[in-house]
C-alpha cells in the first residue's frame, strides 16, 4: 500500500484479525482463511466505528458466511415509537489500492433483495445462524 492512511487502516485491520481470530472463527465457523478473516475484521472495524458499539455488541452484529444474503453485519436498533432502525453492512477488503477491485453490482442487488425477504414474516428463506437470530428477534 502506498497511501499512509490506507496503511494505517490496514495495520489496524491486520491487528484486529489477529486479536479477534479465535472469537470470529468460533462465531462464524471460519476455517483458516486469512484473507476472509481480514475482510471480517474490516467489517468489524467499520461497524464498531460507525455505530460506536462495544466489542461484544459489534461481534454480535457479524453475519458473514453462507446463507448471509450478502449481509456481512446487521444491527437492529431499539424500538422507539413503534419503529426501529436496521443498519446493514456489506464490505470488501482488498490489499491493494489500484482501483481494480470494484464493488460488484450483484452485491447491491443482493442487499436490496435481502431487505425485501428478511422482514417479510411469510417469506421462507434459509439464513445462517447469526443472521437468522437478528431477523427472528425483530419479525
Amino acid at each position: 500500500m502506498n497511501n499512509i492512511n490506507a496503511s494505517i487502516i490496514d495495520q489496524r485491520v491486520r491487528q484486529l484479525a489477529q486479536d479477534l481470530a479465535p472469537e470470529i472463527k468460533t462465531r462464524l465457523n471460519l476455517r483458516d482463511d486469512e484473507a476472509r478473516l481480514r475482510s471480517i475484521a474490516f467489517v468489524f472495524l467499520v461497524v464498531k466505528t460507525v455505530l460506536d458499539l462495544p466489542e461484544d455488541e459489534t461481534l454480535d452484529c457479524l453475519t458473514d458466511g453462507g446463507n448471509d444474503f450478502g449481509v456481512d453485519a446487521i444491527h437492529v436498533g431499539d424500538v422507539q415509537d413503534g419503529e426501529f432502525a436496521v443498519t446493514l453492512f456489506q464490505g470488501k477488503y482488498k490489499d491493494t489500492l489500484e482501483g481494480k477491485n470494484a464493488f460488484p453490482e450483484n452485491g447491491v442487488t443482493k442487499v436490496i433483495q435481502t431487505v425485501t425477504y428478511l422482514f417479510d414474516p411469510d417469506a421462507a428463506i434459509s439464513l445462517n445462524d447469526q443472521l437468522a437470530k437478528a431477523v427472528s428477534d425483530n419479525k
